[in-house]
């Protein structure tokens, strides 16, 4: 991921410059539609010119004390680009306050604007919003930060942390998904990343030409990375019952997602693949698209 580094300088929150250390993610969209990063950032070579110069890299954009660590949008090429106008350990000013306190501060999250279009085009909300979900994998591995606790602006104000909107997730339901979709593919994408493997011991033996036998056998049944080896420690792993990563499974009619949020009823008429496990947190997908994060408990094996 090629990232525009495009520091708002002039920018009272830059200039402010209050440390953090990231806490979450907040994902909010601009409400304006107009897809170019240019609107925001200034960084001519890579965005392009913005002749009004109302960017924000003023001390007070459109008269306001604003600013978020980066915008996703097309770039001067209309390639949907990262720009990150931010330092990502300084406090941003961008999710308002809430009846508990501010994302902004205590705990401070990372603020991503997403730039919003006429919200009709599928494939540049797939683009943005994929990138986006890319762009949250690298920063949650970067800074140890829980997928739960990536969350939209309006989730932000119902949880007493933000400033009463709709955003994304008003521009994320034309295209029937929501936050949680968006979660369970950043879930997905890291455990990807570090996928765990196991090993298969079949056994041991004092005489070594009966391990090498059973050596070239496990070869032979595939297992390439086969070898042989001594005075090794292991610890078995119960394997009876337990759900796996890769097999197919169906939704119990009626459940909700992990988060509690409802889901469209042909959900359930579908088999799904576990995508990953997280111990009672299941992510589910179905022909390689991430569904949703649910219980485990709400999950049946389809032979």
């Amino acid at each position: 991921m090629e990232i525009i580094k495009a520091h708002a300088v002039k920018n009272l929150c830059y200039i402010a410059g209050e440390k953090m250390i990231p806490q979450g993610i907040v994902i909010h969209s601009t409400g304006a539609n107009n897809p170019n990063l240019k609107r925001y950032v200034d960084a001519p070579d890579e965005v392009g010119i913005n002749t009004r110069n109302n960017h924000w890299n003023n001390p007070t954009p459109s008269g306001k004390k604003v600013c978020v660590h980066a915008f996703i949008g097309y770039d001067k090429e209309k390639n949907v680009r990262v720009a990150e106008i931010l330092p990502l350990d300084i406090c941003a000013w961008g999710v308002g306050k809430g009846s508990k306190g501010s994302y902004n501060y205590d705990p401070a999250y990372i603020q991503i604007e997403i730039c919003e279009d006429a919200l009709e085009n599928e494939s540049y909300y797939k683009a943005a919003f994929s990138l986006a979900e890319e762009y949250c994998a690298k920063l949650c591995e970067e800074f140890s930060i829980d997928t739960e606790n990536i969350v939209g602006h309006n989730e932000a104000h119902e949880r007493g942390y933000g400033s009463n909107h709709s955003d994304p997730e008003h521009w994320m339901k034309k295209f029937g998904e929501s936050m949680d979709t968006l979660r369970a593919r950043v879930a997905a994408i890291i455990s990807e990343r570090t996928e765990t493997k196991y090993a298969v011991i079949l056994g041991f033996s004092d005489a070594r030409e009966v391990a090498e036998k059973m050596l070239f056998s496990a070869k032979a049944a595939g297992f390439e990375d086969a070898l042989l080896a001594y005075d090794i420690e292991y610890t078995p792993l119960d394997v009876e019952d337990v759900l796996r990563v890769g097999e197919r499974v169906k939704l119990r009619r009626g459940a909700r997602t992990y988060d509690g949020s409802g889901l469209a009823s042909f959900v359930y008429d579908r088999v799904h693949t576990v995508k990953q496990i997280s111990g009672d947190r299941v992510v589910i997908s179905y022909k390689g698209t991430v569904v949703a994060a649910v219980k485990k408990s709400d999950l049946e094996r389809v032979k």
